[in-house]
């Protein structure tokens, strides 16, 4: 199977059509001039090595999505404009849901003449490209992967030992004359990463599961899997510390001290207004001088700087992590003398993730980044202790498959909006369900209205006891309605209720 392949390079941003939002991006940028600005999509940064870098983009998704939705423009054009407008023309980026893949396939094209742009690994013709890739490509970053793994001090790992490794799976590829690691992956070997793991390493194989794993799911990939993320961290940090003249521990007391380090934060010349903000730690010292470390963390990235002077959002926060302190805290210690709350002596706030909106991008896209930048899902969002989630109507007869979730802020787009819309109306369908049905005694039912009958999908569940249901409104006494069935075998439950 040797043989020797050359591909043209296709610049994805025309094949726009399947617009995932990635996980990751690797970038290959040889000249950084300004080392904020490689924080211009993500607060999650990571440098694998002196030119490439690794963003983790998915505490950033919905704060993208959004900008896109108001510019009316393609998703990986979008992120491809702010990043040439914040690192420059030359740059070359590989959008993955993993990041080896995206490591991976950024070697290959750094390998070819006049490459630069954005590729998507979502795409099909980029994964055409990817499993034509080389052997030389996949074993590249393996030497760097051993450097980050031996600094993070990694229990049982051995750099030898995984060099040596390495180059007895390289003798094997040789003697096998197999051009790249899609043409090992068609062998017909029932689990082939274990295969590996058993002969070479659990790390290889672990390579290996990474390499082909995020083209397996539909969904995104969830996890890292080991894969040893390292944070970069600027050298220069916002911080501000307060020493308390008394001991403290009620929130109206704290409230307005931390509403005057927000501001102090704010004037510090270390960061700009343009900023936004994932995560700040609230490092507090107790009464006892234990210290304990929290954080405030904001599912979208922040304006800290545009809520001044009351810091709403930032306080919420710092509300609901006082709140779980206190609770732990008296959990923790109630069989000791200690205070019912325990006073605090002193406190720091640092922030430590950030993300940097340049001015490049500012003037690229100045309807996007003024002040309707505060969009109310993002300020909703970072306001709330939960997250928030949306739902979308989708064609199933099924009323447990009629909704499915999707992106905050994202149009419905498919084509049965305004029918099925109606049509659940018609259905007179209850707004809340219940996740799991309750059941409901025989001698609970009366006054009901008979509304539909719905089938399951009988192939896809052995057990027939819901095959058939019966729906039906129960108006109570004191006018509260339930949403109710009777299944295959003459049970009750309730499954939902009326506003």
């Amino acid at each position: 199977m040797a043989h020797s392949r050359q591909q043209n390079l296709i610049d994805l941003r025309t094949f726009s059509k399947q617009e995932r939002f990635p996980a990751y991006a690797a970038i290959y940028c040889p000249e950084l001039q300004i080392v904020e600005n490689i924080f211009c999509l993500s607060p999650n940064v990571m440098q694998w090595s002196e030119t490439i870098w690794l963003l983790d983009l998915r505490n950033s998704e919905n704060f993208w999505l959004l900008q896109q939705q108001k510019l009316q423009i393609g998703l990986f054009e979008l992120l491809q404009n702010i990043l040439e407008a914040a690192l420059g023309k030359e740059v070359l980026v590989v959008f993955s849901q993993h990041p080896w893949p995206g490591l991976f396939f950024l070697d290959y094209l750094c390998q070819q003449p006049n490459s630069r742009g954005g590729y998507s690994l979502d795409s099909a013709m980029s994964q055409n490209l990817y499993e034509d890739i080389s052997w030389s490509h996949w074993f590249a970053p393996l030497s760097v992967l051993g450097e980050k793994l031996e600094s993070l001090k990694v229990k049982g790992f051995s750099a030898s030992r995984f060099r040596s490794q390495q180059a007895q799976l390289q003798r094997f590829i040789e003697r096998m004359e197999l051009w790249g690691p899609y043409d090992l992956s068609l062998a017909k070997v029932g689990n082939l990463a274990g295969e590996i793991e058993r002969r070479y390493s659990s790390w290889l194989a672990r390579v290996w599961h990474w390499t082909f794993e995020p083209f397996l799911k539909q969904s995104k990939t969830q996890s890292l899997h080991y894969f040893p993320w390292i944070a970069f961290q600027l050298t220069e940090v916002p911080r501000v510390k307060r020493l308390l003249e008394y001991p403290v521990s009620q929130w109206d007391v704290l409230e307005p001290l931390l509403i005057e380090d927000f501001q102090r934060l704010c004037q510090l010349s270390c960061w700009s207004e343009q900023e936004r903000v994932n995560r700040i730690y609230w490092t507090i010292t107790l009464f006892n001088c234990e210290e304990i470390v929290v954080q405030l963390s904001f599912r979208n990235p922040y304006n800290l700087h545009k809520e001044h002077p009351d810091f709403k959002t930032a306080l919420y926060q710092a509300y609901y992590s006082y709140t779980d302190v206190m609770q732990q805290l008296q959990q923790r210690d109630s069989d000791l003398d200690l205070p019912m709350s325990m006073p605090f002596l002193s406190w720091t706030l640092e922030v430590r993730e950030r993300l940097f909106i340049v001015p490049a991008v500012l003037e690229l896209f100045p309807e996007s980044f003024d002040t309707q930048l505060n969009n109310d899902i993002l300020e909703l969002q970072n306001k709330l202790p939960a997250l928030i989630e949306a739902y979308e109507i989708r064609p199933d007869f099924t009323s447990e498959q009629l909704f499915k979730t999707q992106a905050l802020g994202k149009k419905q787009d498919s084509p049965y909006e305004f029918s099925l819309g109606q049509w659940q109306v018609n259905l007179q369908r209850p707004l809340f369900y219940y996740k799991q049905p309750q059941i409901l005694p025989a001698d609970k039912v009366h006054e009901i209205t008979f509304l539909e009958r719905t089938a399951n999908n009988w192939w896809e569940n052995e057990a027939l006891d819901n095959l058939v249901k019966d729906y039906f409104i129960l108006k109570e006494s004191d006018g509260v309605a339930w949403w109710i069935y009777k299944n295959s075998r003459g049970e009750w439950f309730k499954h939902g209720i009326y506003s």
